[in-house]
This record gives structure tokens, sequence and C-alpha cells, in this order.
């Protein structure tokens, strides 16, 4: 049973820190560089980089809870990773 929950917990933190990296990554180089494409870009209308850098991309201050450039506008996968380490 302990051995269970340890792989369990193994997985979701190799899992939510991947996912973390190359998300944070590509907001980097899409800042870096405009014509940045990810090879998560399918198509003009598929594109994760798009998504990422959106305005909708910091919920936080889209819904007015903090101001742009203070501390807590982090991008939605600082949140999300926040919540699943809570989770797990």
């Amino acid at each position: 049973m302990i051995l269970a929950v340890s792989c369990c917990l193994f997985v979701c933190f190799r899992d939510v820190l991947s996912h973390y990296f190359i998300t944070v990554f590509v907001e980097l180089k899409k800042d870096e560089d405009e014509n940045y494409s990810a090879s998560c870009d399918i198509s003009s209308v598929v594109s994760c980089s798009k998504l990422l850098t959106s305005e909708y991309s910091r919920l936080m201050v889209l819904w007015g809870l903090a101001e742009k450039g203070s501390m807590l506008d982090v991008p939605n996968t600082v949140l999300g990773m926040s919540l699943i380490f809570v989770m797990c």
C-alpha cells in the first residue's frame, strides 16, 4: 500500500514538474522572440504558444484579483502546479 502511494506521488510530481517546465519554457521563448513557434503549435488556429501568452493565461489579473506586474501576477501554470501539489 505504501509503495503504491509512493509511486503515485512520484508520477504526480514528475508530470507536474515536466508540464511546468515545458510551459514556462514556451512562455519565456515567446517573450524573447515574437516569431518563436513551439512544437505544440499545430496551426495558426491550434497554438499553445498563443494560449500561453494570451491575456487569459493570467487569471488573477484577468479577474481583477491582482495587478499586472505584481507578485500575484503569475501564469496559470503556476496556479495549476500549486493546486496539484496541494492535492497530492
